[in-house]
C-alpha cells in the first residue's frame, strides 16, 4: 500500500521517491484508447468567398536617385508619356562644408499645375563626414510628399558656393496610367 501511495504522489508531483517497485498481483490492462474521435463538419449555409481588395495603387514602382555636386537641380528618371507619377517620399543625404549652409528639395510640377515648385526636405545634422577636402557636416532628411505629377521631378540642392555641398536625393512612388 505504501508503494502505491509513493507512486501516486510521484506521478502527481513529478518527484521521484525512493520506494520498492510495485508489482501487481494480477496483470493489469494498460491499453489506452484514443479519446479524440473523428468529427465531420457540415455547413448548410456556406459563407461566400470574396477576393482580397486590390492594392491602393495599380501602378509600377518608381525609384529614382540623383547625385548632385553643388547647388543645382538634376532631372530624375523621366515620367513616361501617358503616365502619372504619384510621388510618395523623398530622402536626402548630403555633406556641407564647415560653417556653411545648404538645403535639399524636390522640384516638381503638381498635376494640372502651371509652374515648378520646390518641396524642401527637412534635414538634420547626422554627424561629421570625412571628405577629400576635410571634415564636412553631414545632413539627412526625409519628407512624405503624396503628390501626383506628369512632369519629370528634379533633385535640387541649394548652397552658397559650388564646393559647399555634395549629396544624393532619392524619390520613390509609383506610375499609373493618366486619365
Amino acid at each position: 500500500m505504501r508503494s502505491m501511495l509513493a507512486l501516486a504522489l510521484a506521478g502527481v508531483s513529478g518527484l521521484a521517491l525512493a520506494a520498492p517497485p510495485f508489482v501487481p498481483a494480477e496483470p493489469v490492462d494498460v491499453t489506452v484508447t484514443n479519446p479524440v474521435l473523428p468529427v465531420e463538419v457540415a455547413n448548410a449555409d456556406p459563407i461566400p468567398v470574396v477576393s482580397p481588395p486590390p492594392p491602393l495603387w495599380q501602378g509600377t514602382p518608381y525609384i529614382a536617385t540623383a547625385v548632385v555636386f553643388g547647388p543645382e537641380c538634376v532631372d530624375l528618371e523621366p515620367v513616361p508619356a501617358g503616365m502619372v507619377l504619384f510621388i510618395q517620399r523623398a530622402t536626402a543625404s548630403f555633406n556641407v562644408a564647415p560653417d556653411r549652409g545648404g538645403s535639399a528639395a524636390v522640384g516638381l510640377v503638381a498635376l494640372g499645375g502651371a509652374g515648378q515648385d520646390f518641396l524642401f526636405i527637412p534635414s538634420y545634422a547626422s554627424g561629421p563626414v570625412e571628405q577629400a577636402f576635410g571634415v564636412y557636416d553631414g545632413y539627412q532628411g526625409v519628407v512624405e510628399i503624396g503628390q501626383p505629377t506628369a512632369v519629370t521631378p528634379q533633385a535640387c540642392f541649394f548652397a552658397q558656393a559650388a564646393d559647399d555641398l555634395r549629396g544624393r536625393i532619392i524619390v520613390t512612388g509609383f506610375l499609373v496610367p493618366a486619365g
